[in-house]
């Protein structure tokens, strides 16, 4: 027929023969050939589309512990904001801070919390060394020294933060730190076995007060600036018993050994009057001294563990101490007796 259409100069109804049915009789000459591929091809297929759905609902499941990960972590967070514990909440929140590419899940509970733990910072000084282990503010205010991993004092000016003064009396690390009343002299300690004071107003080095058994760890001046403690020992190390030394400031001589602590000390204070020095102690104790008869006047108990500081309050007959049991105590000096625990938080205070 397409041959007499042809030959008559009519159009032909015969076409090239498409790939589908080329493809489709090759498959019938060749059935097996061709099955094994179809099925090789469908389990492609159904690989492809598993494979698609259990992609999905791991992304759906890492989504939602995603989620649950973040209401536990904000009500952790909450808790501890409750408890005073701001570092911990903060540590909380930061962990939900997204990486790149990923979900943002923080909304209004995670704002807030992070607006009432936000830091306060006024001034942030980089001292440039390795650490900082020491620190103290002059009593004007306008000072502040920082004692650093290598043995140098820095004196910046506050409240600027402009350095002032780096003060290098030798050793490799400068640990306690203490103002005179006044303001002019700066006591400081390293790991070597004396004291500095230090001239502030020359930057010079005015005294060394020692030498030492024991490292010492902690400095107080008593309020007319005449008199300085030093603690010696290791506070955390509380089985070693802690060296206390009084000095007078003006002479550079030592004027009483106190003995009588059985373990570690902490930081001690005198009070405003300068007749009675507080010292905290390892085994839970705070020893009230009576510096002109150089004994032990009374003792407060209550702290489980070390105790770290102690406060004088400005007419003296109160005192504050903070242990590492997480509480803070206020005692009656003259009835020696507790009258209130204002505080009991989570850590050392």
């Amino acid at each position: 027929e397409d041959l007499d259409r042809w030959i008559a100069g009519e159009p032909i109804a015969a076409r090239p023969v498409t790939a589908a049915e080329r493809l489709w009789r090759w498959c019938r000459r060749k059935p097996i050939v061709a099955t094994l591929w179809a099925g090789l091809a469908a389990a492609i297929i159904v690989g492809v589309v598993v494979a698609s759905w259990q992609w999905r609902r791991a992304e759906r499941t890492a989504v939602t512990l995603r989620e649950s990960l973040y209401a536990a972590d904000v009500g952790a967070a909450f808790q501890a904001w409750e408890l005073g514990n701001i570092s911990r909440a903060r540590d909380l929140l930061e962990l939900q801070r997204p990486p790149p590419g990923q979900t943002d899940l923080r909304t209004f509970e995670w704002r807030y919390l992070f607006g009432l733990t936000r830091p306060r910072e006024l001034l942030t000084i980089t001292s440039g060394n390795t650490g900082v282990w020491g620190s103290a503010i002059s009593p004007d205010g306008t000072r502040l020294a920082t004692g650093t991993g290598d043995g140098k004092v820095q004196v910046w000016a506050l409240p600027s933060g402009a350095p002032l003064a780096t003060l290098n009396g030798g050793g490799h690390l400068t640990y306690a730190l203490a103002f005179s009343p006044d303001g002019s002299l700066l006591a400081a300690s390293t790991d070597a076995p004396e004291i500095h004071l230090w001239d502030i107003r020359t930057g010079t080095l005015a005294a060394r007060l020692g030498p030492y058994a024991l490292p010492t760890i902690a400095l107080a001046f008593s309020a007319d600036g005449r008199m300085l403690i030093a603690t010696g020992g290791y506070p955390y190390g509380t089985d070693v018993a802690a060296e206390l030394f009084l000095w007078e400031v003006p002479s550079g001589q030592r004027i009483g050994t106190l003995s009588g602590h059985r373990s570690s000390a902490g930081w001690p204070a005198f009070s405003p009057d300068g007749r009675v020095l507080a010292t905290p102690q390892g085994d839970g104790t705070i020893s009230l001294w009576d510096v002109a008869a150089r004994r032990v006047g009374a003792v407060l108990t209550g702290h489980k563990g070390l105790v770290i500081n102690a406060r004088f309050s400005p007419d003296g007959r109160r005192i504050a101490t903070g242990g590492i049991d997480g509480t803070v105590r206020v005692w009656d000096v003259a009835a020696t007796r507790l009258v209130g625990l204002p505080s009991n938080m989570p850590g050392p205070t």
